[in-house]
């Protein structure tokens, strides 16, 4: 068993950067809709197998629409919020 396995949904829209559903490692699961104006959607993770071993945190695109320019620009314009919410 991991001593740690944490997650969010992290979705970008045209507004910023919303925290979708997560699981921290003493909270029960969070379950939120996701945005209908998402444009991208990243699952950060973060991994420690044993209390010695090295923090393994994970980005990982899951969904992401055709128009790579308004994603492009969308990054550019907020920066990514790499913690667990």
């Amino acid at each position: 068993m991991a001593t740690s396995n944490e997650y969010t949904y992290w979705h970008l829209t045209p507004t910023g950067w919303v925290s979708g559903d997560s699981k921290t490692d003493f909270n029960k699961k969070s379950n939120k809709l996701k945005p209908t104006n998402t444009v991208l959607t990243i699952l950060y993770k973060e991994f420690l197998g044993h209390p010695f071993a090295k923090l393994e945190i994970t980005q990982e695109r899951i969904f992401e629409i055709e128009d790579k320019e308004l994603i492009k620009d969308l990054e550019a314009k907020y920066q990514f919020p790499e913690h667990i919410s």
